[in-house]
C-alpha cells in the first residue's frame, strides 16, 4: 500500500490522545534504540553507509509516561524494494502493547510521522508491505489514505539473506 499524499485531517495527533511521540535517530555512539534486538543495527549501517536512498531512518516510540505503548521503523527505499522512489519511507514492525490496542495510537503515530516528514519535503511517498492476513494494519493505512497498488510474492533468496519481491500490480 502506497500513498503520495497527507492523511486526513480528522486523524488527531498522539499528544491528542494523551501520549508523546519520541523519535530516535541513530549517531556514530547510539547504532540502534533501546530494547531492540541486536539486528537493527544493520540499518544503521545501511543508514551511514548510505545504502538507504535519503536520510530519514528513525524509530519512533509513542510514550505514555515511561512506558513505550507503540514503536516502528521508518525504513528508506533501499536495493530490498527498487518501486520505491528515492525519498518514499516504509512503515515497518509496528508493535503496539495490548494494552493499548484499539484506540488509534498507531494510526495517530504514522498520521504524526507524515505531515512532521512532508512539512519538510512534499514529494514522499509512503509505504506499507504487509501480508494479506495482517487485517488491522491494512485498517490503519487504509485510514491514512494509502492504497493497495500492489501484490508482492517472495521469489527467491539472494545469498540466503535477502528475500526477492515479484510484484504484480493491482
Amino acid at each position: 500500500m502506497a500513498s503520495y499524499s497527507l492523511p486526513p485531517q480528522n486523524i488527531p495527533s498522539v499528544q491528542e490522545l494523551g501520549y508523546e511521540l519520541k523519535i530516535w535517530k541513530p549517531s556514530f555512539t547510539d547504532w540502534k534504540p533501546n530494547g531492540f534486538p541486536r539486528k537493527y543495527y544493520i540499518y544503521s549501517f545501511f543508514h551511514f553507509l548510505k545504502i538507504f536512498r535519503n536520510r530519514n531512518y528513525c524509530a519512533v516510540f509513542v510514550m505514555d509516561g515511561n512506558i513505550i505503548a507503540s514503536s516502528m521503523l521508518l525504513i528508506p527505499s533501499y536495493f530490498k524494494w527498487p518501486f520505491m522512489k528515492k525519498n518514499d519511507l516504509q512503515f515497518c514492525f509496528s508493535i503496539t502493547k495490548m494494552k493499548y490496542r484499539g484506540q488509534g495510537i498507531n494510526t495517530s503515530c504514522k498520521a504524526d510521522l507524515m505531515r512532521i516528514i512532508s512539512k519538510k519535503n512534499q514529494n514522499i511517498g509512503f509505504w506499507g508491505i504487509l501480508s494479506n492476513q495482517n487485517i488491522s494494519s491494512k485498517r490503519v493505512l487504509a485510514k491514512l489514505g494509502l492504497k493497495e497498488i500492489a501484490q508482492a510474492y517472495r521469489t527467491k533468496k539472494l545469498f540466503s539473506l535477502i528475500t526477492v519481491l515479484e510484484i504484480e500490480e493491482c
